[in-house]
């Protein structure tokens, strides 16, 4: 298409352009600029200017004429088009070029001194001859593409515009400023610091969401496109979004098809729209598109996930200029990731409690016949009916189904998996009076276990299908009513098409999801019903807790049998007295070490679901105990590189989890039972050299944990405070808590260990008191006892030589924890904050400041000015170093610490071994 046929007649031209001059010229030539200038080329001024270049080739190509007609092309052009100062005179001498060499070859018939009708013939005739030319086909062409465009993004903008609640059944039904909250998201499991998606979005051209079932990546999908549609995105302003549901296409996969043809068949269906020839190319190669892919991990399987994951991967190499966005639940991610050093990873956040509110109350204003008062009064009854499962309502798929129940029923059910079950039969039964519809089914006799058979089916299905053919599953249903209910083949055939009918565009459980071959497959609306009915189903064929624990015992500790588990588990305890209790003997007493681990972390998470009776919990709690002490207290305490921390988490799990248990009918005694386990071991230990002594150590670090609105952690508080410390223990609390002689005794180091326990570890102590002082959510005023440790420190720090952090790991690698709390720290810095610090205790807090700045690397898009990034940008980059000291030489340093921090500049000395 760049690559102009004109080259013969250009050459006959007076003043011949460059072919390279117009091929660059098209390259920045933009679909919205090229259909103002086509219409320009339509136009009658156009023909006015044509005839003015006839005139002037009849007279002669006199030079001076040539400026003037110039003129008169940049004017026309300046004012009807966009485009830039430059590109105007570029374009304006093309036109005029290729204007002349047609008229050339058409004027020379004409005589000058016939009548002027022949003359505008030869005009008209010149323009057609011109507009038939490859440039003015290229701009026709971007002139479709310029309108596919807008009317994709007007679908977009229309078919995106709407939320579908579960709990209502007539589709689309509020926009989002109605009902929806923004979630928020984090870089990668680092939930320190959160984004909204439009900052992401902003920050990184490959990006891949995560999130739990239910946590409205969906919902985030659709809301993006119709962001972009309508130009809500700063940044994005014209960007065309494309929407990709992986669900609906994942057959096209068997076929050797291309992501571009996923893009046009989404362009087709359902925004019924046929890309122009070159078009899709052209969006992707100039940047002017959005990709957006949802839902990967509907695919099923790893391999299926492995291929689409490959042709992402070469997509994303094709068109580096297009933002691709791709959403996945966590679980089975990792199985078929993208690659990680292109596509950053974020994650979206349950919903804290603020926006669980929110969410409520715009929930319950969608009910036009109640009052505000009631609708307020209905949320906040809501909130305090869910708190047993502050879990639950923190996912907006099921805070959703909950607000329903609520509506309904003026009560939750305290068992989840009755919740579950609730919502299922209440949207059965809503739609049923609601919509009028005779459906010859009932809920708990016919259709349940019909549902429950099904999901099981799908589950096991060795394809990991997410959905089947209607004609597939009619047979099924027709098979199985058949066997229940009806007496004859022709009675069940026809329940089973009133079912599908009736499931047919609800979004209930089971609903038709997509066509293959223009054929319905139907489905589960979430995959949480699905593993729900999957684990009814399950249940409901073993029968037994033995049978059960049979089943489940080779797939604990399997991610894609994680939910199913936990809620089989659940079912049991309530269909059997004592099921839960029997189950975990059975998880606690397995004698195979090969799989210890992911059955206590198992068991841990069960607790938070479900009340154990003493001999269990305290096994548990005993296994879980023992387990966290078989790590060396030395690994604990260090500034840990990746390999360590990984591993010390991952048999720290089970502790973890049981320190983090907000059931209250457990919650008391995992607090005892740990503690007193801890203290018995410590006493059986009290020979052993406190430095590895972890029963000492982890009953330090129970003294100095704690988690706001965590019924254990209250109680472990409680608990500690009634003791009186081991001796190895207190020694290990002076080290969480260090005052000045502990410095002297242990070095600057020990500010900058961090304190590890499976996920609910201690930040280092440097981390901790920069924070308080430096960062920029801090306030206006400084804690007293932070006033009076900073200049203390400093009068340390003036005698202790570099370096104070020594690794035991070389070539720094072992120093990923500081690394870690580096990029914490950086963008919370505030100067004003700093500024405000006596001298000295600035002082204090620059050097503090230094290892991590040596460790740091600022972000292209990062301030300059941040006193982290300008000190690690002057380390990083050496010609950058008069222009760091001009900063420093304005924050007043003392002395001694001013002298410290130019040999730091300059490389001639580290805090960094």
């Amino acid at each position: 298409m760049k690559t102009l046929k004109t080259k013969r007649l250009a050459e006959k031209a007076p003043h011949p352009i460059a072919q390279k001059t117009i091929a660059e010229f098209l390259e920045r030539l933009t679909p919205a600029t090229a259909t103002e200038l086509h219409g320009f080329l339509e136009s009658a001024q156009f023909d006015y200017l044509a005839n003015q270049v006839l005139s002037w080739q009849m007279t002669g190509w006199h030079e001076d004429r040539r400026a003037e007609l110039l003129h008169d092309f940049r004017s026309n052009l300046g004012r009807i088009t966009g485009m830039e100062r430059t590109d105007v005179w570029v374009c304006a001498d093309i036109l005029l070029q290729l204007l002349t060499v047609v008229i050339a070859d058409t004027a020379t018939r004409v005589d000058r001194n016939v009548h002027p009708q022949a003359v505008s013939a030869a005009t008209a005739m010149a323009c057609q001859h011109l507009r038939n030319n490859d440039f003015i086909a290229y701009l026709r062409n971007l002139t479709a593409i310029e309108e596919y465009s807008t009317r994709l993004r007007d679908q977009v903008a229309t078919l995106r515009s709407k939320l579908r609640l579960a709990h209502l059944a007539s589709g689309p039904v509020t926009g989002y400023d109605g009902l929806h909250v923004e979630p928020s998201f984090s870089r990668g499991e680092d939930a320190t610091r959160l984004f909204d998606i439009h900052q992401l979005v902003t920050a990184y051209s490959r990006l891949v969401v995560l999130g739990d079932p239910g946590a409205g990546k969906s919902t985030f999908a659709a809301k993006l496109a119709f962001d972009l549609a309508t130009d809500r995105v700063p940044g994005f302003v014209g960007k065309v979004p494309f929407l990709l549901l992986v669900r609906e296409y994942a057959h096209m996969l068997q076929g050797g098809h291309t992501l571009n043809d996923f893009l046009d068949a989404t362009s087709h269906n359902p925004y019924n729209l046929t890309p122009p020839d070159d078009g899709l190319e052209y969006l992707l190669k100039s940047g002017a598109a959005v990709v957006i892919v949802d839902g990967v991990d509907e695919l099923g399987t790893p391999e299926a996930r492995r291929r689409f994951g490959e042709l992402v991967e070469g997509f994303a190499s094709r068109y580096a200029a297009t933002q691709i966005v791709v959403t996945s639940r966590i679980v089975g991610y990792d199985d078929a990731p993208l690659d990680p050093h292109r596509f950053f990873r974020a994650r979206v956040q349950p919903f804290t409690m603020a926006q669980c509110r929110q969410y409520a109350l715009n929930w319950f204003a969608l009910d036009d016949e109640s009052t505000p008062e009631q609708q307020e009064r209905m949320a906040h009854g809501l909130i305090a009916e869910t708190d047993p499962v502050d879990d639950l309502r923190r996912n907006p798929l099921l805070l959703s189904l909950l607000c329903s129940v609520y509506a309904s029923k003026h009560y939750i059910p305290r068992h989840r998996t009755e919740i579950y079950e609730q919502c299922a039969e209440l949207l059965f039964e809503r739609w049923d009076k609601r919509r009028e519809i005779f459906v010859p089914l009932k809920y708990v006799v016919d259709v349940r276990p019909a549902i429950t058979e099904l999901a099981w089916r799908l589950f096991c299905d060795p394809s990991k299908r997410q959905a089947m053919r209607k004609r597939e599953i009619l047979d099924f249903l027709t098979r199985y009513l058949r066997e229940e209910r009806y007496a004859t083949d022709h009675e069940a055939a026809a329940a089973a098409q009133d079912f599908l009918a009736f499931c047919a565009g609800r979004a209930w459980v089971l609903t038709e999801i997509g066509t293959v071959d223009h054929e319905p497959l139907y489905g589960f609306t979430h995959s949480t019903f699905l593993e729900y009915f999957a684990a009814l189903q399950l249940v409901r064929q073993k029968e037994t807790v033995e049978a059960t624990w049979q089943a489940l015992r080779p797939h604990i500790g399997d991610a894609s049998w994680s939910v199913i588990s936990e809620l089989a588990v659940q079912i049991l305890d309530r269909n059997s007295n004592g099921g839960a209790n029997r189950f975990v003997g059975h998880l606690v007493r397995d004698q195979v070490e090969a799989t210890e681990a992911v059955r206590l972390n198992f068991a841990a998470r069960l607790t938070c679901h479900l009340t154990l009776n003493n001999v269990s919990l305290q096994n548990l709690c005993l296994r879980a105990v023992d387990r966290s002490c078989a790590v060396p207290a030395s690994l604990r305490r260090r500034f840990l590189d990746h390999g360590p921390r990984s591993e010390v988490r991952f048999i720290d799990q089970p502790l973890s989890d049981l320190l983090l248990v907000s059931l209250p009918e457990n919650a008391s005694r995992v607090a005892k039972y740990v503690v007193d386990a801890l203290l018995d071991r410590s006493e059986a230990a009290d020979h052993v050299d406190w430095r590895e002594n972890t029963p000492d150590f982890l009953l330090a670090f129970l003294r100095s944990f704690s988690r706001k609105n965590n019924e254990t952690s209250q109680y472990i508080t409680a608990r500690m405070h009634e003791l009186q410390l081991p001796p190895g223990a207190r020694q290990w609390e002076a080290l969480f808590n260090p005052q000045p002689e502990h410095l002297s005794e242990h070095g600057l180091g020990i500010l900058y260990e961090e304190t590890l326990v499976g996920q609910v570890g201690l930040p280092s102590n440097a981390q901790v008191l920069l924070a308080l002082a430096l960062a920029n959510d801090q306030g206006n005023t400084f804690d007293d006892h932070l006033q009076w440790w900073l200049p203390q420190l400093y009068d340390f720090m003036i005698g202790q030589p570099w370096p104070w952090l020594i690794s035991p790991v070389s070539h720094g690698h072992g120093y990923a924890a500081v690394r870690d709390e580096a990029a914490f720290l950086a963008p919370r810095v505030s100067t004003a904050r700093f500024m405000r610090l006596p001298r000295r205790a600035r002082s204090a807090a620059l050097l503090m400041l230094l290892p991590y700045a040596q460790l740091f690397t600022p972000a292209p898009t990062d301030s300059p000015s941040n006193i982290v990034n300008l000190l690690s940008l002057a380390r990083h980059q050496p010609d950058r170093i008069n222009h760091v000291i001009r900063a420093i030489d304005q924050w007043d340093l003392d002395p001694y610490a001013y002298g410290l921090l130019m040999q730091y500049l300059h490389g001639e000395a580290s805090p960094i071994g």
